[in-house]
């Protein structure tokens, strides 16, 4: 569990997770606690990893699932992902006050233009039926008539 792996925390469909569910459930054996010192070490790597490179999908992931410590030990599943929440939110209110004196220049506009010009020279429409009733397919969707 020190690898900082996110497939640690994933459950494999050939395997059910009820036996170390009971395992985690039961007081009496120390399971829980003999496991939440390597646990919230490998799901704080993880999940400040998984913010820091964006992996929305492994970020919900983490975040919905179970995590496997004491009481005593949640805090230190989140430590490094509070940091990386942190910097980000630094980034995202400097791109705000950035924004507040740099407007969009007529270049930009222009840049944006030619990008969506660029991508409509590959995109494909597919017609079938008459001209009266067709139905035109693009990568936006599947339109009826002149629409």
């Amino acid at each position: 569990m020190t690898l900082g792996e996110h497939a640690h925390f994933c459950v494999d469909k050939n395997h059910s997770p009820i036996e170390i569910i009971e395992l985690l459930n039961n007081s009496e054996n120390g399971f829980r606690e003999w496991l939440s010192t390597p646990f919230s070490c490998q799901f704080n790597q993880v999940l400040s990893t998984a913010i820091e490179k964006k992996y929305l999908d492994i970020i919900e992931v983490l975040l919905d699932g179970r995590r496997c410590v004491t009481s005593s030990y949640t805090e230190n599943c989140f430590v490094n992902s509070k940091k990386k929440i942190s910097e980000l939110t630094k980034e995202l209110v400097a791109l705000e006050v950035d924004s507040e004196f740099e407007k969009p220049v007529l270049d930009d506009i222009k840049a944006i233009e030619d990008i969506i010009n660029e991508e409509r020279k590959n995109e494909v429409h597919l017609t079938i039926g008459s001209k009266k009733e067709n139905l035109n397919i693009t990568k936006d969707g599947i339109h009826r008539g002149d629409k």
